[in-house]
């Protein structure tokens, strides 16, 4: 390690910036992943599911355990930072081929669960399922039926809930025409749910498959018409009236792809986030999301967003959005075809803009950990139907899996070997490719509170059991050094090695909470203050490198601490 002390030495003091650094993207830690019950094999587990707080509900439509292809749930509790499954839950009338867990959504103690092709007042009609927890217990309350059920109407293609109001979208609806689509509003009202109004525009065209999406935030509902190229914004009155506030439109010029405009809406407060399957550039169907502010009454369109790295096919959306983030979804590759990502976004001054990117530690192909992503707070939870780690003897039977992600609100990756490399070892996701055949990849989750001491910081991709050395500066720049590129640097406040540690056989070095109290016997300028921003990397042997030179960099971390 001569060469990095040599280096980190006279560089104490480094430049403020040398070159161009890759776009910052937002930290994130793998925290845990469950995997399906083998014995429900292709039932669809994780296809859809929600998470509020410490709960999560995850929906297992294609389940045989109560009749074939009836459906079931799965509830998971966090404890100590440990999800563990603590209910199953089953319809209390569930029959064969009535999918219940086809949609799933949660809002503090409540929960409504689809059964979207049951068959209860017609063929395929559908229903939907309120549950309340008491205490540690999810009890079913009611069942929701449409005022007009009709015959594969499925309502329950699509739910939500926000307080004491769901949303429930009947997208095959055919009492106006063929598939034209109608959502319902439920309130509850004491101890009962009652349907408050049947959503349905007028003039909408045969298949338009209106209520294929719907998003609720308070007086505010937003319903995806699919093949009708647009998305409907209701508005509830003082008085309780639920009436159309605005038709929305596309306002692209790729008029071939966008017979999904608005197959993804997500309300937060007055920003609305509508989805299209756009070509970008030469991206053909990447996919952008259009976002619209609510300015004196009116919805008007402020941006547009696509991800940093949008492909043919990815068919980027946004799907989720709380508070100043959101989360998107693609068909991304970089762990195999269809290994699929998700990307983080953050609200700046009014704007969005993508902020990270989030793959499973063991991403493989045809995994589509994709599906309905929920965030609750700085937790990320996502299903991935298609994976194969809880089948027997290695086989193909798609148990699915749920991944769970801690983000880093105040951490922010930056620094990724996207060109510079030494050796043509270019890598879009961490450090420059090492042995490894992928770039190392630090990461973080927890906070930068100097008195919550609880930023974990996770080195990934590198070679199994090689020796590492933690950095830390006050400043970046961008220097080639050994097979990889030196991002941290000293800066005002000088550079500080942190201690050799080996990874571990799957080349992984966590490094736990407690950074802030270590900090305390640097010497110099090194102990760590509120106010202040650290920058952290990574370097680390690597014997068999592509460049032939035995050592490597991670990507860079910014930490800005806070009380």
């Amino acid at each position: 390690m001569v060469q990095l002390t040599c280096l980190l030495g006279r560089f104490a003091m480094g430049l403020l910036l040398v070159g161009a650094l890759a776009e910052g993207t937002f930290a994130q830690r793998q925290v845990q992943k469950i995997l399906g019950p083998a014995s429900i094999a292709l039932s669809s587990y994780a296809a859809r599911c929600a998470m509020d707080g410490d709960w999560a509900i995850v929906g297992a439509p294609g389940s045989n355990v109560v009749a074939p292809g009836a459906g079931q749930a799965f509830v998971y509790h966090r404890t100590n930072g440990v999800w563990q499954e603590t209910q199953q839950l089953f319809a209390s009338d569930g029959e064969s081929s009535d999918s219940f867990g086809s949609a799933v959504a949660m809002d503090g103690d409540l929960a409504v669960i689809s059964a979207w092709t049951s068959d209860d007042v017609a063929s395929g009609s559908g229903s939907a399922y309120v549950f309340e927890r008491v205490g540690n217990s999810w009890i079913e309350r009611q069942k929701l039926l449409p005022s007009i059920p009709l015959n594969q109407a499925q309502f329950g293609n699509a739910v939500a809930i926000d307080g004491d109001r769901i949303v429930v979208g009947a997208w095959l609806d055919s009492f106006s025409g063929p598939d034209v689509g109608a959502a319902y509003i439920y309130e509850r009202l004491g101890l009962t749910w009652t349907e408050v109004a049947r959503l349905q525009p007028v003039g909408l065209a045969s298949s338009a498959s209106f209520g294929g999406t719907v998003s609720i935030d308070g007086d505010r509902v937003a319903c995806g018409a699919l093949l009708g190229r647009a998305v409907y914004v209701f508005q509830r009155s003082t008085q309780g009236v639920w009436s159309q506030q605005q038709k929305l439109v596309y306002t692209g010029n790729t008029l071939e792809f966008t017979a999904n405009f608005g197959a993804g809406v997500a309300l937060n407060g007055s920003t609305l986030f509508v989805t299209s399957e756009d070509t970008v550039g030469a991206a053909i169907r990447g996919g952008r999301t259009f976002v619209y502010q609510e300015i004196a009454g009116v919805w008007t369109e402020t941006q547009t967003l696509t991800s940093l790295d949008v492909e043919s096919f990815d068919t980027f959306a946004i799907v989720r959005s709380q508070g100043e983030f959101a989360i998107g979804v693609a068909f991304d590759d970089d762990q195999g075809p269809q290994s699929c990502a998700l990307y983080a976004f953050k609200r700046y001054n009014g704007l969005w803009s993508q902020i990270g990117k989030v793959l499973a530690n063991d991403g493989v192909p045809q995994q589509f950990m994709i599906y309905t992503p929920s965030l609750s707070g700085t937790s990320l939870m996502v299903g991935a139907p298609a994976d194969d780690e809880g089948c027997p003897n290695g086989q193909n039977c798609n148990t699915g899996a749920v991944y769970f992600f801690d983000l880093a609100p105040d951490a922010t990756q930056y620094g990724s070997c996207l060109s510079n490399a030494p050796c043509g070892n270019a890598d879009n996701h961490g450090g420059c490719r090492s042995s490894t055949g992928h770039g190392a990849v630090l990461q973080a989750s927890g906070s930068g509170s100097v008195s919550g001491d609880d930023l974990i910081l996770e080195v990934r991709k590198m070679p199994p059991f090689t020796a590492t050395l933690m950095f830390m500066g006050s400043a970046q720049g961008s220097l080639t050094l050994g097979s990889g590129q030196l991002v941290a640097f000293g800066g005002p406040l000088g550079l500080y090695r942190l201690g050799v540690q080996f990874a571990d056989a799957g080349g992984v070095l966590v490094r736990p909470a407690g950074i802030v109290a270590y900090s305390q016997a640097l010497g110099g300028l090194g102990t760590i203050g509120a106010g202040q921003v650290w920058n952290f990397q990574c370097w680390y042997r690597d014997i068999a490198s592509p460049c032939g030179i035995t050592n490597n960099l991670s990507n860079g971390l910014a930490v800005e601490f806070v009380p």
